[in-house]
């Protein structure tokens, strides 16, 4: 909705100052103008538009796509998979559209195609992702996934053809130093630095979940492929789209979105062709009535079991509740001036109030994410959100000024505000006024 950068919005430090998803945003805009959408236009085609490329790249990487609807419906209902990742209208979802259409090309057309169109092909994809998404390191795991399945010349090929990839999208970038260099920080973050969980986002925190149910579900559908003949499995080591999930999965302990990213799109490739193998076995399956009281059941389990009332999916949220309502004469006062700070420790307020006023004149202290931020304000943040009372919320009241504002969710207003022992009034905090806003608190200075 603006052309104004990341750091000219966020509180941030310089070697985070790249856009990495630059590719979605320019599409976005090409898009908005193209067809004059406002903000909460280009978030429904955001959203319709992933979720669809998704579903139609897992249909392209299926051998037929009833296999694809079974092995998405009953991964879905088992694992509480996707639904929610699915309509959030974020560009991951390109790159796990890109996981299953090269492993159709790798583990499946490759000796239908000619090299030349399989590393085209390949290309072509992997400089979309690269632009698109951005996280092209990630894609490491690619070939190091056909490497331990004992495809060596094909894992050094894609090796190839990702750098190739990473280099092109860096041209395109017309900043190939700060490209390279903000993936190398991310990694570094990422996976060097101890940092309590808590204040993760939740994508870069460990899985956390007990998977008995995922590990009941697998077990059956071992035992049923097993007990047809249809599985070697035997040979599972050197299936590259199993081998592919299995690392992903064991690196979601450390990091939540391979599970989200690689590890699930790579399971429902591979279910969706055992499935399809597994088919021609039972006879009962070979009548349509079966077959079609089985993807209604499916279905509608799929959805009951991921069914959440609280969701704003399924609940209609208008426009007027989302963010605080500056514009209204009472609350003009409360808006933050031209070059403020808006204070919070919610990624909330960010999304909601950056989403209604993409032109507003001010910064966010705390945005999408909070190691892009200085290291002296994120230790600040930290220390607040470690021990959340009125006493410690001084670290920002004494480096406020008139234009900055310090936001909370109606929630956090009324519960965090606490010590050890006790609640703790927010008014306390002498240097500040608040007021009310719809479903926040907004303060200022006196």
């Amino acid at each position: 909705m603006h052309e104004r950068s990341d750091s000219e919005i966020v509180l941030m430090r310089p070697e985070y100052s790249f856009d990495h998803n630059f590719g979605w945003h320019r599409f976005l805009r090409t898009v908005r103008k193209i067809f004059g959408f406002n903000q909460k236009q280009v978030l429904y085609f955001s959203i319709i538009f992933l979720y669809l490329l998704f579903h139609l790249a897992g249909i392209i990487s299926s051998p037929h796509p009833l296999a694809w609807y079974f092995s998405f419906c009953i991964a879905n209902s088992f694992l509480f998979l996707y639904v929610n990742n699915l309509i959030m209208g974020r560009p991951f979802l390109i790159t796990s559209a890109a996981i299953m259409l090269l492993l159709r090309l790798w583990c499946v057309e490759k000796d239908c195609l000619s090299k030349k169109c399989l590393l085209l092909a390949s290309f072509f994809i992997l400089c979309a992702v690269c632009w698109l998404h951005g996280s092209w390191y990630l894609f490491l795991l690619f070939p190091l996934a056909f490497a331990l399945a004992g495809r060596l010349k094909d894992a050094f090929s894609i090796f190839l053809l990702l750098l190739a990839a990473a280099l092109t999208t860096a041209l395109l970038s017309g900043d190939i130093f700060g490209y390279f260099n903000y993936h190398y920080n991310v990694t570094k973050d990422i996976f060097l630095k101890d940092i309590v969980n808590k204040v993760l986002v939740s994508e870069l925190r460990p899985l956390e979940e007990t998977f008995w149910v995922f590990t009941f579900f697998l077990m059956l559908i071992f035992i049923a492929l097993i007990s047809k003949k249809s599985l070697a499995w035997r040979k599972l080591h050197k299936d590259p789209a199993f081998v592919l999930w299995f690392i992903s999965y064991i690196g979601s302990y450390k990091v939540l979105r391979l599970w989200r990213d690689w590890a699930v799109p790579a399971l429902l490739f591979w279910l969706a062709w055992q499935l399809y193998i597994l088919y021609p076995k039972f006879v009962l399956l070979k009548k349509k009535g079966v077959v079609a009281f089985l993807a209604i059941f499916l279905g509608l389990n799929s959805w009951i079991v991921n069914y959440n009332a609280k969701s704003p999916f399924f609940t209609f949220v208008p426009p007027k509740e989302i963010g605080c309502d500056f514009l209204s004469p009472e609350n003009k006062p409360w808006m933050p001036d031209s070059g403020g700070m808006i204070y919070a420790v919610e990624m909330e307020i960010y999304y909601d109030n950056y989403f209604r006023y993409p032109h507003g004149d001010w910064k966010y202290y705390l945005a999408f994410e909070q190691e892009l931020m200085p290291e002296d304000n994120l230790k600040q943040l930290r220390a607040i959100i470690s021990d959340f009372t009125a006493e410690n919320l001084k670290r920002w009241t004494d480096k406020m000024k008139p234009e900055d504002r310090m936001i909370f969710s109606e929630k956090h207003f009324n519960e965090y505000f606490k010590t050890r022992s006790e609640k703790k009034d927010p008014n306390e905090i002498d240097a500040l006024e608040w007021k009310k806003i719809d479903k926040y608190y907004v303060g200022k200075l006196k």
